[in-house]
């Protein structure tokens, strides 16, 4: 994790602040580590799909060049 840790203010849902009261409770982990967890999650999966959208377009830039190729 990073090494400076920043502050931030959020609101959240009732639904939310109850699902993270009981993780919480159960896993001895504060609310605002799973928070912080949560959102590296996000990031993780955000980046994710940004690399297989350009495996797509790296992909798609193969085939039109093997396209090209052949019908020289």
């Amino acid at each position: 994790m990073a090494d400076k840790l920043f502050r931030i203010n959020s609101r959240i849902g009732i639904k939310q602040n109850e699902w993270l009261e009981k993780e919480s409770a159960i896993s001895g982990i504060s609310k605002s580590s799973l928070m912080q967890m949560a959102l590296e999650q996000y990031i993780n999966q955000k980046e994710a799909v940004s690399a297989m959208n350009n495996m797509s377009d790296l992909h798609e830039r193969l085939d039109s060049i093997e396209k090209s190729l052949k019908n020289k």
